[in-house]
């Protein structure tokens, strides 16, 4: 907690320490950023599984990109589950929060963050024939000022993508993250 006796640097340290563990909990593929996603196979899943899940990603990241909050909240399922694995921690943190907390984060990401940069690996994909679902998983790596100072984050993203009602949705986030 900050020391008021210390005067506003600490408590603008604080502050941006308290906001960059806001992000890092977020897991973040929060940013917003000229790059696409650039799927590409690992696997060969069903023709229609996957080029689904590849306009379901490009929704999802132009929705981060345009901060559409409507759209974001319609391409994951009600009950999905966000998972963390916090890297910079020995040993590191497991957290996981739910689909509201996961919306949460990326509305104070959008508040907080400046200059935000994304960058994506190739999409590898894989289908789950057990459970009817598609993965797709790449490396996501963030840039964005926070009330003035530069921070970043590199996380290892695996979406899980399943029907329901219908159609295609996010039903589980997990993220391996590292922070700068």
């Amino acid at each position: 907690m900050p020391n008021a006796a210390t005067g506003g640097s600490d408590m603008t340290s604080w502050l941006t320490t308290f906001i960059a563990c806001l992000l890092v909990h977020s897991g973040s593929a929060l940013a917003a950023s000229s790059s696409q996603p650039s799927p590409q196979p690992s696997s060969s899943p069903a023709a229609a599984d996957r080029q689904s899940g590849e306009q379901l990603l490009q929704r999802y990241f132009t929705a981060l990109q345009k901060h559409d909050m409507r759209t974001l909240d319609s391409l994951i399922t009600g009950n999905a589950p966000f998972k963390v694995e916090w890297q910079d921690s020995t040993p590191p943190k497991h957290f996981t929060m739910t689909r509201h907390d996961y919306l949460q984060q990326i509305r104070a990401t959008w508040h907080f963050g400046k200059q935000e940069q994304l960058d994506m690996s190739k999409v590898e994909w894989q289908a789950v024939p057990a459970s009817k679902s598609l993965l797709a998983r790449f490396r996501l790596r963030e840039n964005r000022i926070i009330l003035g100072t530069a921070t970043g984050q590199e996380s290892d993203i695996e979406l899980q993508l399943s029907q329901e009602n219908g159609m295609l949705k996010i039903s589980r986030i997990q993220a391996r993250t590292r922070t700068w």
